[in-house]
């Protein structure tokens, strides 16, 4: 959909909640003040400086006490578009509603407000998003699935695909997702394809297994869905993809 008003652009989409989650460990702190610290995959600590932590806690309490120290290992890494800010905002605001330091009301109002994608890592499972990602709908009777997610080592801009997607004007029609058959269609594929020639590269690797390979959000990550049958060769897959390229994260994950 093009952009309302605002600036913002109505989604249509189906999120899924997998089994890669960065680790999230909550203490009291040692000075009157709130400590973040993050550490990459590797164990080297990174600076961020603006987060949704950071958001989170000036939103819930104001600079006023109890105070946290609070370090986050990052298994998901940053830029991939698999809502690794969103989430850690979502399980803080999870965390605090669980002390009784605000009530669940409280944390989905304040959910909308820190990321357009918080209020789904609020609910988790696999949901069906509208409007710019607060309007969430659970989804019952969820079959298991298994994907191999691959991540290359770049950082795909959400506002430029934005941009990108405005320019070109290849917006899907309000009301065309097909939510019920697992519709995998991503505005954003074709020019993120055509912008980045490693998914193409990456594509035809997979096309030798069998397997389509489909964008996840704005990127940086995409994924083939899995079948039983594909398990049973994933190593092969991992090791041709591995072979063919020198940086991608490689999972099999499943979903939640």
């Amino acid at each position: 959909m093009p952009p309302k008003q605002d600036g913002y652009h109505p989604i249509e989409s189906v999120f899924q909640e997998i089994n890669l989650y960065d680790e999230i460990k909550i203490e009291p702190a040692n000075q009157d003040q709130h400590e973040i610290d993050f550490f990459d995959i590797k164990g080297a600590k990174i600076n961020i400086e603006n987060s949704s932590i950071k958001k989170v806690l000036a939103y819930c309490l104001g600079g006023n006490p109890p105070y946290f120290h609070i370090v986050v290992n990052k298994k998901i890494p940053m830029g991939s578009g698999l809502g690794g800010a969103s989430s850690n905002a979502a399980a803080v605001l999870t965390y605090l509603k669980k002390e009784g330091l605000i009530t669940t009301f409280h944390a989905s109002d304040i959910a909308s407000s820190i990321g357009a994608d918080v209020p789904f890592f609020l609910q988790g499972g696999r949901c069906f998003v509208e409007g710019i990602g607060d309007r969430v709908y659970q989804e019952s009777d969820q079959e298991k699935t298994s994907f191999l997610l691959i991540i290359p080592v770049l950082h795909v801009s959400t506002k430029e695909m934005y941009q990108a997607l405005d320019q070109a004007r290849s917006y899907s029609s309000f009301g065309a997702f097909n939510k019920e058959a697992l519709d995998y269609h991503n505005d954003f594929q074709d020019l993120v394809w055509e912008k980045y020639s490693i998914y193409k590269k990456i594509e035809e690797v997979l096309r030798g297994f069998g397997l389509p390979l489909y964008l996840s959000g704005s990127g940086a990550a995409c994924y083939a869905p899995l079948i039983p049958q594909d398990s049973m060769v994933l190593t092969d897959i991992k090791r041709a993809l591995q072979d063919s390229f020198d940086d991608l994260l490689i999972h099999g994950v499943q979903s939640l």
